[in-house]
Formats: structure tokens, C-alpha cells, sequence
């Protein structure tokens, strides 16, 4: 919420190296303070990116979660 105004249309934030008892939160977007859920639902697309299991390894931390501003 607070770097919103700072992104240009378009713009990117990117949440990288998520720990994964954190991933469940950020997907339903519980993590966050539930005045930030709303303004994040109408603000951005989200986008989710697990590779943990990319060519057979396992990397637990390998999960990342982008906003685009709309």
C-alpha cells in the first residue's frame, strides 16, 4: 500500500525467497493487515511463481509472488 504511489502503470513488485510457512499466507493474502487485502485485490494483478521443484530439487525458499499495478 505504501509503495503504491512510488510504482509507475505497469509497475512491478516482486516478494522473492518466500519461506514456506509464509506461502499459504501470501496466497491468501492473510499476511497482511486486512485493510491491505481489499486495496491489494483492487490495485494489482498477482501473479505466483513456485519453482521449488524445478528439475528435480527441492528448494523450499523457491517461491515468489509479483503485483503489477493496474
Amino acid at each position: 500500500m505504501y509503495l503504491h504511489k512510488y510504482l509507475s502503470s505497469n509497475g512491478i513488485y516482486v516478494i522473492e525467497d518466500i519461506q514456506p510457512y509464509n506461502i499459504e499466507k501470501f496466497k491468501d493474502l492473510s499476511i497482511f493487515p486486512s485493510n491491505f487485502k481489499d486495496f491489494i485485490i483492487s490495485n494489482f494483478k498477482i501473479e505466483y511463481f513456485d519453482t521449488r521443484y524445478f528439475e528435480n530439487r527441492l528448494r523450499e525458499d523457491d517461491f515468489m509472488i509479483s503485483f503489477t499495478k493496474i
